[in-house]
């Protein structure tokens, strides 16, 4: 088994003990998008493909194979969530959202499958496709989490080209200096340290506390995973000149939201008017 590296540069749900209290009680009919979300974020938070949770400390019981999860949202309790595991989250949130719990997978499996609605292969963060370290490449990342954000939810993997072959970062590494493109410890760190930057220049500090970015090591090469839960706030884009962008994730791409689209895209997506804020 491939070792993996568990940088992380930030995710939302530092307050297990406030998370269980949030999710412990049922949703009122009332509060049902208010209290979705939250249920989301907060699975989001607790669990990572290691399987580790805040629930590790509870003695739970293990649910057998058969067991039956929940299929509305009224019906997810305390117990419900102190006994289901990461596989079980999966299928509870796409049940729950009609999102496939992205997070909550193993790297090598995201890797196995193709790239889709939920699913994006960056070959880098640093280069263009005419080889050139540009401006345009971290936008792309950044303009794709955005995107997710505004949707279902996902993950960006960088250092995956488009066919799932894992090629690493050395070549990203390499663009911060000859003592660096080595790798390791330093090079990964170096690399983090620079895109979360990029994310707060891009979509704001608030965005970096409410995804989760880690690095791996697959098939011997360091590879990055940025996990994104649905927001339950419109992500904008400043990567480019002129004024914020909004994005949406489209299967397999993603696209700005059409100007006379926003209105209407924010008001089924959160409830909300158009705002930048």
């Amino acid at each position: 088994m491939e070792e993996e590296r568990n940088k992380q540069i930030g995710h939302v749900g530092d307050d297990p003990t406030g998370a269980r209290r949030a999710a412990a009680r049922c949703v009122r009919p009332g509060h049902l998008r208010r209290e979705a979300q939250a249920i989301y974020e907060h699975i989001y938070a607790s669990y990572g493909n290691d399987g580790d949770s805040v629930y590790d400390e509870v003695a739970a019981p293990v649910p057998s194979a058969a067991a039956t999860l929940p299929t509305t949202v009224d019906e997810v309790t305390y117990a419900t969530l102190a006994q289901a595991n990461p596989e079980q989250f999966a299928r509870l949130m796409e049940t729950l959202f009609g999102a496939g719990a992205t997070w909550a997978l193993p790297v090598e499996r995201l890797i196995a499958g193709e790239e889709s609605e939920l699913v994006e292969f960056k070959t880098s963060a640093r280069w263009d496709t005419d080889g050139r370290v540009t401006r345009k490449a971290p936008a792309v990342i950044t303009n794709t989490i955005a995107g997710f954000a505004n949707a279902k939810g996902g993950t960006v993997l960088i250092g995956v080209n488009d066919n799932g072959r894992v090629v690493g970062l050395r070549p990203d590494y390499e663009t911060f200096g000859e003592r660096f493109a080595k790798g390791g410890g330093r090079g990964i760190d170096k690399g983090l340290n620079w895109l979360t930057d990029v994310i707060i220049s891009h979509l704001g500090r608030d965005a970096v506390c409410r995804i989760r970015v880690r690095a791996h090591v697959v098939a011997g090469k360091e590879i990055c995973r940025i996990d994104v839960p649905a927001f339950s706030v419109p992500a904008w884009s400043s990567a480019n000149k002129g004024d914020p962008v909004l994005y949406e994730r489209l299967p397999n791409s993603t696209r700005a939201v059409p100007k006379d689209q926003i209105d209407s895209f924010l008001a089924d997506r959160f409830g909300t008017s158009t705002s930048t804020d």
